[in-house]
């Protein structure tokens, strides 16, 4: 409770959209519910690097760590954070697409078992 006044939570995503799986409806439900809770959703941007620094201004002092974004209209961007939480990838990868000596199930996932075990491999 002391430090909610001092975080900040942004999402970037490289899409056009955030949860592009689900229906519209969805997706501005749950784009109404971050926006009043401040969560600042940035979509068509691109992290194109993170990296370390000591030139940023902060209140804590020492290294920093910022993001490199590309925005929508091409400007870069510099964005300090304390902590990155990193989600891609959630297509299946050509590999499993191509590959058919597994069993598939839903949107094409490779089926296991409740241990997360290939079955007869």
């Amino acid at each position: 409770p002391d430090l909610v006044d001092r975080v900040k939570v942004t999402i970037v995503e490289a899409g056009p959209k955030i949860l592009g799986m689900f229906s519209e409806h969805l997706i501005e439900y749950y784009l109404a519910g971050l926006q009043r809770k401040e969560v600042d959703v940035r979509v068509n941007t691109l992290l194109a690097k993170v990296e370390i620094r000591t030139d940023v201004d902060t209140t804590c002092g020492g290294d920093f760590t910022v993001a490199h974004l590309k925005n929508p209209d091409g400007s870069m961007e510099v964005l300090p954070f304390g902590m990155m939480v990193w989600s891609a990838g959630l297509a299946p990868v050509k590999f499993l697409t191509e590959n058919n000596n597994f069993e598939k199930g839903m949107m094409g996932r490779i089926k296991v078992d409740d241990d997360l075990r290939v079955p007869d491999t």
